[in-house]
C-alpha cells in the first residue's frame, strides 16, 4: 500500500508527510485568534485579525513550497502568541 498523500486534508500535508506540529499551531492560533476577535472593541482591530487569519490559512495553498508552509506555521504561532498576550493584557479569556 502506498503511504503517500492518503489524507484528504491538503492543509495538513506538506511534501508527503503529516505535520502534527503545524496542525496544533493552526488550532491554537485559530482558537486564541477567535478569543481575541471577541475581546477587541474596534472594527479595525477585528478586520486585522480576520485578514491575518485568512492570509495565513490560504498561504500554503496559493504559494506552493516548503517556505510558504514554514511561513504559515510561524505566522500561526505568532498570531497565537500575540492573541495570548493581548488576552492577558485585557485580563480576559479562559486563562
Amino acid at each position: 500500500m502506498d503511504s503517500e498523500c492518503q489524507i484528504p486534508y491538503p492543509i495538513l500535508v506538506a511534501e508527503g508527510y503529516v505535520t502534527a506540529y503545524a496542525t496544533v499551531a493552526l488550532l491554537i492560533g485559530l482558537f486564541l485568534g477567535i478569543l481575541a476577535f471577541v475581546q477587541v472593541q474596534s472594527f479595525k482591530g477585528r478586520v486585522v485579525i480576520v485578514v491575518v487569519m485568512v492570509c495565513l490559512f490560504f498561504l500554503p495553498m496559493v504559494w506552493h513550497g516548503r517556505a510558504s508552509f514554514l511561513v504559515s506555521l510561524v505566522g500561526w504561532v505568532a498570531l497565537g502568541l500575540g492573541s495570548y498576550i493581548f488576552l492577558k493584557w485585557k485580563r480576559s479569556g479562559p486563562f
